[in-house]
């Protein structure tokens, strides 16, 4: 099915628009300003202090709205949430996995896998990224996937014994 286009012919390219833009393609503020070759600044012009005003750059709104068109042009695939870490970390172990597993997995404690399934709650910023360089790992490499996990949760394990902690996954915090 396709969705309608963000942008309508008849109306320009707005600050809100590319804000609702990033959050269609799945990425993030980052993302966007790599994308896009923009600062920090110019974004945060066009999307809070000029939110509602036509972009100033003619090739920001060209781009947009082709990005609108045709977001699998995008280079930068959308974030993976983290309950779909959790589904494809089960299907590679061949079994569930916990969310305390999971948590400790991402560097954080116990609870946050919780927060991060039941409750949608926010991640900090480098998790996503986190998130979907494994998901490329695991996709680009199939027949390689079990073994990436492995040494994943062995550089945790070796993480958790540099701070001090024997066992980080039964502990389920980084501190002793």
């Amino acid at each position: 099915m396709n969705r309608p286009h963000l942008f309508r012919d008849d109306k320009p390219v707005t600050g809100a628009g590319l804000s609702e833009l990033r959050q269609r393609l799945g990425i993030s503020v980052a993302d966007m300003l790599w994308l896009f070759g923009m600062s920090m600044n110019k974004w945060a012009t066009y999307t809070t202090k000029n939110a509602n005003e036509a972009v100033s750059d003619e090739t920001v709104e060209i781009f947009a709205r082709l990005l609108d068109r045709h977001p699998e042009l995008s280079p930068i695939p959308p974030m993976p949430s983290m309950a779909h870490m959790r589904q494809l970390i089960a299907e590679i172990q061949g079994e569930p996995i916990s969310l305390k597993h999971l948590a400790v997995l991402f560097g954080r404690q116990e609870s946050t896998g919780h927060r991060w399934i039941t409750q949608q709650g926010r991640t900090p910023p480098i998790l996503p990224h986190f998130a979907r360089l494994l998901l490329n790992g695991f996709e680009r490499h199939p027949e390689r996937r079990a073994k990436l996990l492995k040494e994943w949760e062995e550089v945790v394990r070796l993480v958790g014994r540099g701070r001090k902690v024997e066992d980080v996954f039964e502990a389920g915090r980084w501190k002793s």
